[in-house]
């Protein structure tokens, strides 16, 4: 850690010939996990996964998702309870095309959150992503009654992509009016 330290120039009297390039992603985020280790062994378990899920935000940001996902799951490990980090994983596992995966993370988030007292902001997204999960996988019903959930479990003036999923799974469900309804709805945000 004190290498890679002064390879990033953070520790005081470092020097500072180091080539351009030489650090790399995956060196810093190394970093991050061993912390994660020392949590963990001192018994700090919820630390340790708060740490991992910024290193996995870390390579799912640098479009690793793959490695996100690994560690993701690693944190939550350490943490079943831990939602925010089952809806990082489920957004690795819908970047990899893997909608199964992402929707067992999806539907455990939104359990933790109906099991709370706390609003969780993750419920509606959570809802909203098994909604296009399900629009994907041609479950226009299932889509139009997450995305209805969703926006009445979302506490905030508006939902992305809510109204082009109802107007699309409506649209397949030979529900022509209501297909309108949400894409005038969409279109008004948009200032069209």
């Amino acid at each position: 850690q004190e290498a890679l330290q002064r390879r990033m120039f953070l520790s005081p009297g470092a020097d500072k010939d180091g080539e351009p390039g030489d650090l790399n992603l995956t060196d810093v985020i190394a970093v991050l996990e061993t912390d994660a280790v020392r949590a963990k062994l001192a018994g700090d378990t919820a630390r340790a996964s708060e740490i991992l899920d910024q290193a996995g935000l870390a390579y799912q940001f640098a479009g690793l998702q793959n490695d996100a996902a690994r560690v993701f799951s690693k944190a939550i490990d350490g943490d079943p309870s831990a939602s925010y980090v089952r809806y990082d994983l489920a957004q690795s596992e819908i970047a990899l095309q893997d909608d199964v995966a992402a929707s067992v993370q999806l539907e455990e988030v939104a359990r933790i959150a109906h099991g709370t007292s706390t609003y969780d902001l993750r419920l509606g997204f959570a809802e909203r992503d098994l909604a296009l999960i399900a629009l994907r996988a041609q479950r226009y019903e299932d889509a139009v009654a997450l995305m209805r959930s969703a926006l009445s479990d979302y506490r905030w003036a508006y939902l992305p992509e809510a109204y082009p999923t109802l107007a699309a799974a409506y649209t397949k469900l030979g529900r022509p009016d209501e297909a309108a309804t949400w894409r005038r709805r969409e279109a008004y945000l948009q200032g069209r």
